[in-house]
Protein backbone atom coordinates (compact mmCIF):
# COMPACT_ATOMS: atom_id res chain seq x y z
CA UNK A 1 0.00 0.00 0.00
CA UNK A 2 1.27 3.15 -0.64
CA UNK A 3 0.49 7.31 -0.99
CA UNK A 4 1.63 9.40 -3.15
CA UNK A 5 2.77 13.13 -2.12
CA UNK A 6 -0.25 15.86 -2.22
CA UNK A 7 -0.79 16.91 -5.72
CA UNK A 8 -2.46 19.76 -7.53
CA UNK A 9 -6.25 18.57 -7.95
CA UNK A 10 -7.48 18.72 -11.21
CA UNK A 11 -10.12 21.48 -10.58
CA UNK A 12 -11.35 20.68 -14.45
CA UNK A 13 -12.71 17.26 -13.63
CA UNK A 14 -13.91 17.45 -10.18
CA UNK A 15 -15.59 21.03 -11.72
CA UNK A 16 -17.24 19.05 -14.71
CA UNK A 17 -17.30 15.36 -14.08
CA UNK A 18 -18.80 15.58 -10.43
CA UNK A 19 -22.86 15.23 -10.92
CA UNK A 20 -24.30 14.96 -7.52
CA UNK A 21 -25.12 16.43 -4.80
CA UNK A 22 -21.96 15.95 -3.40
CA UNK A 23 -20.53 18.22 -5.95
CA UNK A 24 -17.77 21.14 -5.19
CA UNK A 25 -19.01 24.09 -5.01
CA UNK A 26 -16.41 26.57 -5.42
CA UNK A 27 -12.92 26.73 -7.12
CA UNK A 28 -11.44 28.17 -3.19
CA UNK A 29 -12.65 24.89 -1.40
CA UNK A 30 -11.19 22.63 -4.20
CA UNK A 31 -7.33 24.61 -3.68
CA UNK A 32 -7.63 25.06 -0.21
CA UNK A 33 -6.65 21.45 0.37
CA UNK A 34 -4.22 18.80 -0.71
CA UNK A 35 -4.64 15.63 -2.54
CA UNK A 36 -3.53 12.34 -1.64
CA UNK A 37 -3.55 9.25 -3.76
CA UNK A 38 -3.73 5.77 -2.53
CA UNK A 39 -3.79 2.08 -3.56
CA UNK A 40 -4.53 -1.03 -1.54
CA UNK A 41 -3.52 -3.88 -2.31
CA UNK A 42 -5.15 -6.53 -0.35
CA UNK A 43 -8.45 -7.13 0.07
CA UNK A 44 -10.68 -4.63 1.68
CA UNK A 45 -13.95 -3.15 1.88
CA UNK A 46 -12.91 0.44 1.36
CA UNK A 47 -15.80 1.44 -1.15
CA UNK A 48 -18.51 0.10 1.07
CA UNK A 49 -21.83 2.19 1.92
CA UNK A 50 -21.45 1.17 4.77
CA UNK A 51 -18.08 1.84 5.88
CA UNK A 52 -16.38 3.80 3.24
CA UNK A 53 -12.59 4.80 3.87
CA UNK A 54 -9.03 3.88 3.08
CA UNK A 55 -6.61 1.96 4.97
CA UNK A 56 -2.93 1.44 5.12
CA UNK A 57 -0.89 -1.69 6.65
CA UNK A 58 1.88 -1.50 9.17
CA UNK A 59 -0.36 -2.61 11.66
CA UNK A 60 2.85 -4.70 13.54
CA UNK A 61 3.67 -1.07 14.86
CA UNK A 62 0.49 -0.85 16.59
CA UNK A 63 -2.12 2.04 16.83
CA UNK A 64 -0.21 5.53 15.93
CA UNK A 65 -2.58 7.49 17.84
CA UNK A 66 -0.13 9.41 20.10
CA UNK A 67 2.60 9.74 17.61
CA UNK A 68 3.51 13.41 17.75
CA UNK A 69 6.77 13.32 15.90
CA UNK A 70 9.35 11.30 12.94
CA UNK A 71 11.01 10.35 15.74
CA UNK A 72 8.89 8.29 17.55
CA UNK A 73 7.59 6.99 14.33
CA UNK A 74 10.84 5.84 13.28
CA UNK A 75 11.24 4.05 16.59
CA UNK A 76 8.26 2.59 16.54
CA UNK A 77 9.57 1.09 13.06
CA UNK A 78 12.90 -0.26 13.74
CA UNK A 79 11.36 -1.72 17.17
CA UNK A 80 9.13 -3.61 14.24
CA UNK A 81 11.28 -3.77 11.21
CA UNK A 82 14.57 -3.71 12.67
CA UNK A 83 16.47 -5.35 9.24
CA UNK A 84 14.50 -3.03 6.60
CA UNK A 85 17.16 -1.40 4.11
CA UNK A 86 17.51 2.63 4.62
CA UNK A 87 15.90 3.53 1.53
CA UNK A 88 12.58 1.14 2.38
CA UNK A 89 12.28 2.51 5.50
CA UNK A 90 12.30 6.20 4.62
CA UNK A 91 9.67 5.47 2.22
CA UNK A 92 7.79 3.52 4.66
CA UNK A 93 7.92 5.86 6.91
CA UNK A 94 6.98 8.89 4.88
CA UNK A 95 3.89 6.90 3.43
CA UNK A 96 2.84 6.21 7.17
CA UNK A 97 3.58 10.04 8.12
CA UNK A 98 1.29 11.33 5.65
CA UNK A 99 -1.35 9.56 5.93
CA UNK A 100 -0.98 9.62 10.51
CA UNK A 101 -0.50 13.19 10.45
CA UNK A 102 -0.43 15.27 7.07
CA UNK A 103 -3.75 14.06 5.66
CA UNK A 104 -6.28 16.42 6.81
CA UNK A 105 -10.42 16.55 7.00
CA UNK A 106 -11.33 18.10 3.50
CA UNK A 107 -8.41 16.47 1.65
CA UNK A 108 -9.21 14.75 -1.50
CA UNK A 109 -7.88 11.12 -1.87
CA UNK A 110 -7.71 9.37 -5.40
CA UNK A 111 -8.06 5.87 -5.02
CA UNK A 112 -6.53 3.45 -7.61
CA UNK A 113 -7.23 0.37 -8.44
CA UNK A 114 -6.00 -0.85 -12.06
CA UNK A 115 -7.52 1.61 -14.85
CA UNK A 116 -10.09 2.01 -12.37
CA UNK A 117 -9.86 5.14 -9.75
CA UNK A 118 -12.50 6.49 -6.94
CA UNK A 119 -12.48 10.57 -5.70
CA UNK A 120 -13.29 10.98 -1.81
CA UNK A 121 -12.76 13.23 0.61
CA UNK A 122 -11.52 12.59 4.33
CA UNK A 123 -14.10 12.86 6.83
CA UNK A 124 -11.87 11.47 10.02
CA UNK A 125 -8.70 12.01 11.82
CA UNK A 126 -6.87 9.34 11.84
CA UNK A 127 -6.99 6.12 13.61
CA UNK A 128 -6.47 2.43 14.44
CA UNK A 129 -9.44 -0.37 14.24
CA UNK A 130 -7.95 -3.97 14.52
CA UNK A 131 -11.42 -5.24 14.57
CA UNK A 132 -11.86 -8.27 12.89
CA UNK A 133 -13.74 -7.51 9.42
CA UNK A 134 -14.25 -11.07 6.86
CA UNK A 135 -14.14 -8.20 4.14
CA UNK A 136 -10.90 -6.69 5.08
CA UNK A 137 -7.00 -7.83 5.18
CA UNK A 138 -5.82 -7.96 9.21
CA UNK A 139 -2.83 -5.55 8.34
CA UNK A 140 -5.07 -2.62 7.09
CA UNK A 141 -5.56 -1.37 10.42
CA UNK A 142 -4.88 2.16 10.05
CA UNK A 143 -7.42 4.15 8.59
CA UNK A 144 -9.45 7.33 7.94
CA UNK A 145 -13.07 7.69 6.99
CA UNK A 146 -14.00 8.94 3.25
CA UNK A 147 -16.87 10.27 1.72
CA UNK A 148 -16.54 8.78 -1.73
CA UNK A 149 -17.50 11.47 -4.04
CA UNK A 150 -17.14 9.62 -7.30
CA UNK A 151 -16.50 5.73 -8.41
CA UNK A 152 -15.49 3.94 -10.63
CA UNK A 153 -13.34 6.67 -12.89
CA UNK A 154 -11.74 5.35 -15.62
CA UNK A 155 -8.56 6.60 -15.27
CA UNK A 156 -8.55 7.93 -19.02
CA UNK A 157 -11.01 10.28 -17.49
CA UNK A 158 -8.24 11.92 -15.65
CA UNK A 159 -6.07 14.72 -16.74
CA UNK A 160 -2.96 13.35 -17.92
CA UNK A 161 -1.10 15.47 -15.20
CA UNK A 162 -3.12 13.27 -12.50
CA UNK A 163 -2.69 9.86 -14.84
CA UNK A 164 1.41 10.29 -14.44
CA UNK A 165 1.49 10.83 -11.17
CA UNK A 166 -1.09 7.89 -9.91
CA UNK A 167 1.14 5.97 -12.70
CA UNK A 168 4.49 6.84 -11.27
CA UNK A 169 4.26 5.57 -7.90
Amino acid sequence: CFLLSNEPLDKYYIMNKFNSKKSIKNDEEIFNHSVYGIHIKLQHDALSDDTPHICIGWSGMGDLSDITNKEELVSKYDATWSDVKPRKKGQDIGQVWRFIKEMQIGDYVVFSCGDTCHIGRITSDYYFDDTANENQHPDYTNVRDVDWLKKDIRKSDLSQALQNSLGAA
